[in-house]
Order: C-alpha cells, then sequence, then structure tokens
C-alpha cells in the first residue's frame, strides 16, 4: 500500500503505507505506470487530460462500490505517469 506525499518537487513522492519511506524512483515509477495502465484498462483509454481521466475512473470505481482513491490524488498519479520517460 502506498500513497501520495507533496513536497515542493513537482513530481509526487510515493511513500509506502506502512513504513513511511519514500520508494525509490524506479519503484515509484512502476506504480505510477500501473497504475495508468490499470486506468486506461478500466475506461477503455485515456484521454491524455488527467483530470477528466480520473474523474471516469472514479466515476466507474463508485459505481463499483470501491473507495480507493480520491479524484485529486489519482488524477497527480495520472499527471506524474504521464510525465516519466520510458
Amino acid at each position: 500500500s502506498f500513497r501520495l506525499h507533496k513536497n515542493l518537487n513537482p513530481c509526487p513522492v510515493l511513500l509506502d503505507h506502512y513504513t513511511e519511506k519514500a520508494f525509490s524512483e524506479k519503484g515509484r515509477n512502476s506504480y505510477l505506470k500501473t497504475i495508468q495502465a490499470l486506468s486506461n484498462a478500466l475506461i477503455g483509454g485515456l484521454t491524455g487530460r488527467h483530470n477528466t481521466d480520473a474523474n471516469a475512473v472514479k466515476a466507474v470505481l463508485d459505481r463499483a462500490g470501491i473507495n480507493a482513491v480520491g479524484e485529486r490524488a489519482l488524477s497527480d498519479y495520472l499527471k506524474a505517469a504521464k510525465n516519466i520517460e520510458d
């Protein structure tokens, strides 16, 4: 489990929920790319507009009764994933 920690750096820092230690950059990128891929699959394609995509994903999750993440956090995750260079 992980959570987003805001700092002055424009990229979000993912912290392990249990240890409060930051993930390595490689681990962080893997989580973000996984969130992006699952979001893409869930809504049948991303628009590239992280707020719009986050709202669509959140709506699907809400209809399924899943309250896993807030729209703002998901939007931040998708935005950060989009900025990762492969």
